[in-house]
């Protein structure tokens, strides 16, 4: 989500801080810092000639000659800005700088991640809940469909914006480590046996670093839902290994055991269940089949 580079006013091939008030791609004033990860940063930048406020992802310096990372990048922003939905970010600009600095230009969300929201105030009503879950499982319904696959869904990569009412607008980030159609370039993009993801929302297969497809963000979702209603996740353990572990070999908690007190339906249980089976295919068909089951519980 951010690009990053220099055309008028100081270096930009540090990091951090050091970019700030600086000019990336010749185009874009760097306003401030949002976040910092493996990959690179993510800067709030304005457009210089129509003063649009963008979220602006550039790759680290030291990745710069990384044949790997880049091609993951180039791969996701291609692969991202495909995907033409009102619940995905969407992707404005690609490039280099002339300093050799990979960037990406994307939708700049106001708002907070679902992950503040759940720490700031515990669980979420069920409506709520499943307002955010129909959002999200529509974002990844059209991406399933041009056969690109999220690989990442969390809370930190559902953002929250608000619609004229008040009411939540989901934007799901982070499509750049997204796993695309065959083009030629997925067997070179990653290493044999690399898995990209978070551990606590990956799939069984991810785990395992089977292939993968529309199951995977679906287990993911099912994993974001259920800590939305409880306020945790449905395997314990004392590390994260251990956990990992537990969802080869054991079956999640149950809704009633997680959130005794939450008043949630009977019926949505066994709907969590089916999301949550170890088997991709004993899962649902597809994304929007799910939200549409947790629709009817």
């Amino acid at each position: 989500m951010s690009p990053d580079e220099t055309g008028s006013g100081g270096d930009v091939s540090g990091g951090g801080d050091d970019r700030i008030g600086t000019i990336l791609a010749g185009r874009y004033r760097i306003l401030s810092l949002l976040g910092e990860g493996a990959m690179g940063a993510v800067y709030l930048g304005e457009h210089l000639k129509i003063g649009r406020r963008d979220a602006l992802k550039v790759l680290r310096p030291s990745l710069a000659r990384d044949e790997e990372a880049i091609a993951r990048f180039t791969r996701g922003a291609r692969n991202a800005s495909g995907i033409r939905h009102r619940n995905v970010c969407a992707i404005y600009d690609f490039g280099t700088t002339e300093e050799g600095l990979h960037f990406l230009a994307m939708e700049y969300v106001e708002g907070g991640n679902l992950t503040h929201t759940i720490e700031g105030g515990g669980r979420l009503e069920m409506a709520r809940a499943t307002s955010i879950l129909h959002q999200a499982a529509g974002a990844l319904q059209v991406a399933h469909d041009r056969g690109i696959i999220h690989r990442d869904l969390k809370p930190d990569n559902i953002m929250l914006a608000r619609e004229s009412d008040g009411s939540d607008l989901v934007k799901v980030v982070d499509f750049d480590i997204s796993l695309g159609p065959p083009d030629g370039e997925g067997a070179r993009v990653t290493r044999h046996g690399y898995v990209v993801g978070t551990p606590e929302y990956m799939s069984p297969e991810q785990l395992t670093g089977d292939p993968l497809g529309p199951p995977s963000d679906i287990y993911s979702l099912a994993l974001v839902y259920f800590r939305m209603l409880t306020g945790r996740l449905p395997f314990d353990g004392g590390t994260a290994q251990e956990v990992m572990v537990n969802r080869l070999t054991v079956d999640p908690m149950a809704l009633m055991d997680a959130a005794p007190d939450a008043g949630l339906p009977a019926e949505l249980e066994a709907v969590l269940r089916r999301a949550l089976e170890r088997r991709a295919e004993d899962r649902f068909g597809s994304a929007l089949e799910f939200a549409h089951a947790v629709g009817a519980a």
